[in-house]
């Protein structure tokens, strides 16, 4: 009997987590002895159920299994390089290994756009990668729309927002630095794209700045874009979409559309600070992240800069 009510505990907290937290705050003034009981029993289930599963919350530098490096050609994202020079050439180093055709960026390249000498900086990291790829950039907030930005690398248009397709899939980079609002023009024109290229056989894929799903140090969804623009996702088929914002890495699934947040490419780890129902993987960890298609299918893989996997993604048409 014991075994079952534990089984039962583990599916809720793996499949709800929120109904979990709440049932064991619930029994705690009840019975503290069940209550501990409880917690003694199951601590240990979870630990081996985080050695099995790989959806655990580590702490920063805790990584998996080496990834085997192939020749299939990729695609890589990576996001908030800001702040930490070191550790954000590490990144760099790392997907320099991986050899990708085109490189995006989720937002916060530098730590103040308007600071000529910190783009010196950015461009003595990233310059030879970029030259050796296509760079595609969304604009964050630390970039605070600065000339610097613009004219810092040549767009496709309409330049502030922009879709590209690399490597068989339709790639949407939108600026959530500027309205996206229902009725504005960029929504205008994420509608008008994601018709056009509608019946398209392609996997689609968004990355912008802000994420509308996540749980670290910024509020869950603080611009309004599960309003805006992620019933554009659901209606449309985007399969993937990726974010920076929060410093950290994590994986979120809502109505099949997985929301990857990038963050860890330099900047500050931000600690975990909410449950919601559609995050099912957070992470401390510098990072990027890698897409491969073959046969169909769309695999993520998301690697620390010494090319140790932390988590992957599998979607197939």
């Amino acid at each position: 009997q014991q075994s079952v009510v534990f089984d039962l505990l583990y599916a809720l907290w793996h499949y709800h987590k929120e109904l979990f937290y709440e049932f064991m705050n619930a029994i705690k003034p009840i019975s503290r002895v069940g209550y501990f009981l409880v917690m003694y029993k199951f601590i240990p289930a979870l630990f081996l159920a985080f050695t099995i599963t790989s959806c655990s919350t580590p702490k920063a530098g805790m990584t998996g299994k080496d990834y085997q490096i192939v020749n299939n050609p990729c695609v890589v994202i990576l996001g908030d390089t800001r702040t930490n020079d070191d550790a954000h050439r590490k990144v760099v180093e790392g997907i320099k290994k991986v050899s990708p055709i085109a490189v995006f960026h989720t937002g916060d390249l530098v730590d103040n756009g308007n600071e000529a000498k910190q783009w010196l900086t950015f461009d003595s990291i990233e310059g030879d990668m970029i030259k050796a790829t296509h760079f595609y950039p969304s604009m964050g907030n630390h970039e605070r729309d600065s000339p610097l930005y613009w004219s810092h690398f040549k767009l496709p248009e309409p330049k502030k927002w922009y879709s590209v397709d690399e490597m068989g899939i339709h790639f949407i980079v939108l600026n959530s630095e500027y309205d996206i609002n229902l009725g504005s023009q960029q929504n205008q024109w994420l509608l008008a794209d994601l018709q056009k290229n509608e019946k398209s056989k392609a996997f689609k894929v968004a990355v912008f700045h802000y994420p509308p799903f996540s749980t670290g140090k910024h509020p869950n969804d603080e611009y309004g874009l599960q309003k805006s623009i992620v019933p554009l996702f659901q209606q449309y088929g985007v399969n993937m979409v990726f974010n920076g914002h929060q410093h950290c890495y994590e994986r979120l699934q809502s109505k099949g559309i997985y929301y990857i947040v990038t963050g860890g490419g330099g900047a500050p780890f931000y600690k975990q600070e909410r449950k919601i129902p559609e995050s099912q993987l957070y992470l401390e960890t510098y990072h990027f992240c890698m897409i491969t298609v073959e046969n169909q299918t769309l695999t993520m893989v998301a690697l620390t800069p010494d090319l140790k996997e932390i988590d992957r993604v599998v979607i197939k048409k």
